[in-house]
């Protein structure tokens, strides 16, 4: 069992940028120039055509389609004091719409801002630091407001606009906008394209902040616009208005915004966890007691083969102590001395050791708790009843038909009369069905019977006399059930006789029976008995037996719901904060080294702590695996990276190095009230790239790190726990 940092199945390929068409107006033109001779004279003409069109894009405002995730989620509280937040956005193309440089394309016009509670004044009416304004006060022309000492970005009206009526905008202190606003040569390093393969993946821009959140309080995270602002606005100065003076504030864009808050008690992370469950499961996956004799003792054969001790109750009062164990086994289950599918009351499935003196009750609690879920389910006790009806109005028309005289030996007619009605055909057919149960296939329809010289002088209201035969041989009342059972057979496993359905209805309590088999942070493996299946099954549909007909019926419908059915034949267990802190834990198993997925159907949470998972066979091992959304940037520890190869030609891309970076560069912010908690970006650039050119394998000393190789060292991959099988 060991824990690791990875990335999921899929692969991820990070890009520095992702060059597009940036919006405006464009005219295309297309000049032909035709030339030959007609009517023996030379000509040439040349046509020409132009067509006007206009690439759109956001400006004001995001859409949700176009903000694909966040991180931290909008409303997280915890401690994210070594994350980076960000916004995955679509297209993918979306932050090199605009330009800010012509000769810059890689800059992004959009930066994603985050601002501590305490950097911005509230309003006190809306609770909030950002504002509504309409769109004409930023744009030239009428409606433009030039509040004093405020620089506002030197927006253009754009031709054929389709921009909003409003639109969010802050006003950044001229200390903050200097502190915390990412550079203009920092703009490209907080910014790269992410591509996922595979079902679910596809390509998204992905924005990153500068400022680690260290400060408790809440935070809001900005996507703003740049546009408008030039580079020397955006390299670190005091902010000036058009005519030189200091600007007490900067007014800015906000496209799409999200709060989170950061309180002062860190959470434990998805690794510390995973830790945890892996020390208190190494060694004890199986679902058992812990045995404490020792010695082999007859106790410990049975603790050992998943058994727990319970309280029994014998017929005659008295009580002592019984094994019971459930359908999770940590053991390949042995088969039962009797068919479970012919079981048809409890006392038929208890098993008594005369060795011991000691029974075990764990497949008569299966049959009990069978009929315990029909009774709850009136589906299933309405179906069941109406497939018994089916079956007793098809045995009583048997009964008709072999009373008109076939005789079952020689396939002839003989007539047979007695002074009384035949016998009552429910009776009769009951007892046909209970002694041709194992006879061969349908007969054919049985000829007419020869015809009764007596019956033109018998007088109208004497009662008339049918031939009658022994049906107590022949395949006439099997066939006829089984034909009743094909016809009810999707009714009644709809209706829930099903043992997957049944199983997922048995309470927990007689599923682990006992809290030593699951402790808390533990993971427990397990074979599914499918004896155990097949009794609570045969409960489920024995519920109203009451003739011969029935036990018949009841024996077919149980072995063909069982024939039809696919139970899983191992699962997994997990009672962890894993299951509670992360919702959307994701399982994955496989066997033959990985080439089959054995993962029967998803995973179900039965409390917020506890997972239950099935698996269509013993699988080679189990992943337990970190959400994928939240997959997010940022340190490895304070003060430290772990660095990851960029280049296949070093190693896997991706894969950890045998190198850490410490020594992270933040800025010292002019307000001295301020944390320090923001990246000096392009130090933290220059210093990575040293520590790579340290060793081999070397990154090349003339070559910058792109941004999307400094995207992925700071890429805090998912976590996972993998459990393998032994070697």
């Amino acid at each position: 069992m060991t824990t690791d940092q990875v990335g999921a199945d899929r692969e991820l390929t990070l890009h520095d940028h992702w060059p597009g068409v940036p919006t405006g107006k464009y005219v295309i033109t297309a000049e032909h120039t035709a030339e030959g001779t007609a009517d023996g004279k030379k000509f040439k003409q040349t046509f020409t055509g132009s067509r006007t069109l206009y690439v759109r894009g956001p400006r004001f405002v995001l859409t949700p389609e176009q903000v694909h995730a966040c991180y931290p989620a909008p409303g997280a509280a915890g401690a994210f004091a070594d994350d980076l937040p960000h916004a995955v956005l679509a297209p993918a193309v979306l932050p090199w719409e605009r330009v800010l440089d012509k000769g810059r394309p890689e800059v992004p016009w959009l930066a994603l801002l985050v601002l501590h509670e305490k950097d911005l004044p509230v309003d006190p009416a809306t609770g909030r630091a950002d504002q509504t304004r309409s769109v004409k006060e930023l744009l030239p022309g009428a409606g433009h407001v030039q509040p004093p000492k405020v620089l506002l970005p030197a927006l253009t009206e754009e031709q054929d606009p389709k921009h909003p009526e409003s639109c969010r905008t802050v006003d950044v202190p001229a200390d903050c906008f200097t502190d915390v606003l990412p550079r203009f040569d920092e703009l490209p390093l907080l910014s790269h394209v992410r591509r996922v393969s595979g079902t679910g993946g596809g390509d998204h821009a992905v924005l990153l902040a500068n400022r680690l959140p260290r400060t408790a309080g809440r935070y809001t995270a900005h996507v703003v616009s740049l546009e408008g602002f030039t580079a020397k606005q955006l390299s670190g100065g005091s902010p000036l208005m058009p005519d030189g003076k200091p600007a007490e504030k900067v007014r800015l864009v906000s496209l799409w915004s999200w709060d989170f808050a950061v309180s002062g008690t860190a959470a434990p992370s998805f690794l510390s966890v995973a830790k945890q469950v892996a020390a208190n499961s190494a060694g004890r996956l199986p679902l058992r007691l812990p045995d404490g004799s020792t010695g082999k003792t007859a106790v410990s054969k049975r603790l050992a083969d998943g058994f727990v001790p319970v309280g029994h109750q014998l017929p005659d009062g008295a009580r002592t102590y019984a094994w019971y164990r459930g359908p999770f086994t940590p053991v390949v289950p042995h088969s039962l001395p009797v068919d479970a599918t012919t079981l048809t009351s409890e006392a038929e499935a208890l098993i008594y050791s005369q060795a011991h003196g000691v029974f075990d009750v764990g497949y008569a609690s299966a049959f009990a708790l069978g009929k315990a879920i029909t009774l709850a389910n009136t589906d299933l006790a309405r179906s069941l009843g109406e497939v018994r009806a089916a079956a007793t109005t098809a045995a009583q028309e048997l009964a008709k038909r072999l009373a008109r005289g076939l005789d079952i030996n020689t396939g002839r007619v003989q007539a047979k009369s007695f002074g009384a009605p035949a016998a009552h055909p429910g009776r009769l057919a009951t007892a046909a069905f209970a002694r041709l149960a194992t006879d061969g296939p349908l007969l054919a329809e049985p000829p007419a019977p020869a015809a009764d010289p007596g019956a033109a002088t018998r007088k109208p209201d004497a009662p008339t006399l049918q031939p009658v035969v022994d049906a107590t041989t022949g395949p006439h009342a099997q066939a006829a059930v089984r034909t009743v059972v094909a016809q009810y057979l999707d009714r009644v496993t709809g209706a829930g006789l099903d043992p997957a359905r049944l199983l997922a209805a048995v309470p927990f309590d007689h599923l682990v029976p006992d809290p030593g088999l699951l402790p808390p942070e533990s993971v427990r493996l397990f074979h599914v008995d499918p004896a155990w299946l097949r009794a609570l099954t045969a409960g489920a549909g024995s519920l109203g037996l009451c003739t011969s007909l029935d036990l018949a019926l009841h024996d077919e419908v149980t072995k063909q719901v069982l024939a039809a059915s696919a139970p899983p034949a191992a699962g997994l267990l997990l009672r962890s904060a894993l299951c509670r802190d992360w919702p959307g834990l994701q399982v994955v198993a496989r066997r033959n080294k990985g080439a089959e997925d054995v993962l029967s159907g998803a995973p179900r949470f039965l409390a917020a702590d506890l997972l239950l998972a099935f698996f269509t066979a013993a699988p080679d091992s189990v992943v337990l695996r970190q959400p994928s959304q939240v997959l997010h940037f940022g340190l490895d520890g304070t003060d430290l990276i772990k660095l990851r190869y960029a280049r296949p030609e070093d190693g896997e891309v991706g894969s950890s190095m045998a190198r850490d970076f410490t020594g992270v560069p933040l800025r010292q912010p002019k307000n001295p009230a301020r944390t320090r908690e923001v990246l000096d970006t392009g130090r933290l650039r220059a210093a990575v790239k040293d520590r790579l050119c340290e060793s081999p394998p070397r990154w090349d000393s003339a070559t910058a790190l792109p941004p999307g190789v400094l995207g992925l060292q700071l890429l805090n991959s998912q976590c996972q726990l993998v459990i393998e099988a032994a070697k």
